[in-house]
């Protein structure tokens, strides 16, 4: 195949600060890293799945669901630390270790529990389906908002005051569902090139990200209304 292999990453530092231990905090009964595992093993497109972590006890438990460990050096675990540096890191593992070289990386984190297979294998197919035109996928999510910017205490409308809402040009906000870029991009030190595929969540849900206390309840609470 042109693309080459399909490398899927899912990273978990265990040293979440908003959300202490959020990436095994239980979720509807689950830790909330296992959403992601499964969502990814499902996908028929997916070749291999590696978990990137400096933390035992999610080392333990992506192990449990079948899925291979890269252990990550502490530095990249920090506050600080880039998802770039996490996905050079387990490339550079899988390369040393297994000569193993993929020709699309797809990013699942662990935030973005209700994101379905069908969504990632849509992505994917999109992406490759494309693959000569763009270089990596971001998601968005489409907002109808009357927003704009806060300069020298004044307030700067991107839109024309007193516009209906109906009447604002579409806009479209980054969500954490699924992120894919080919290996040559990561290698020339970057994961969005200028050429990106915007692949559009059109589900409110599979759009959350979760980042606060609030973020995880509301997720939460949408999971167990799907569960019914």
């Amino acid at each position: 195949m042109k693309y080459g292999n399909i490398l899927a990453i899912i990273p978990a530092r265990g040293r979440s600060k908003g959300i202490p231990r959020k990436n095994i905090k239980l979720f509807s009964g689950k830790p909330l890293i296992v959403y992601s595992i499964v969502a990814a093993k499902a996908s028929k497109q997916i070749d291999k799945i590696v978990v990137s972590t400096e933390d035992e006890e999610i080392a333990e438990i992506s192990k449990k669901f079948g899925v291979k460990v890269i252990k990550r050096p502490i530095e990249l675990s920090e506050d600080n630390s880039t998802t770039m540096d996490v996905v050079k890191h387990v490339l550079s593992v899988l390369k040393e270790t297994e000569n193993y070289i993929p020709g699309v990386v797809v990013l699942l984190q662990p935030t973005s529990p209700l994101r379905t297979v069908k969504t990632i294998e849509m992505a994917i197919s999109k992406f490759l389906e494309n693959y000569e035109d763009y270089d990596s996928l971001l998601p968005i999510y489409p907002i109808k908002s009357k927003i704009g910017t806060i300069k020298k205490g004044f307030f700067i409308p991107n839109y024309v005051l007193g516009s209906q809402r109906q009447n604002i040009e579409q806009i479209y906000k980054e969500c954490g569902t699924i992120f894919i870029f080919k290996t040559n991009l990561i290698e020339e030190g970057k994961m969005f090139g200028k050429r990106l595929f915007p692949f559009i969540i059109q589900n409110y849900e599979e759009s959350i990200d979760i980042d606060t206390i609030d973020d995880f309840k509301q997720a939460e609470y949408l999971e167990s209304k799907n569960e019914k």
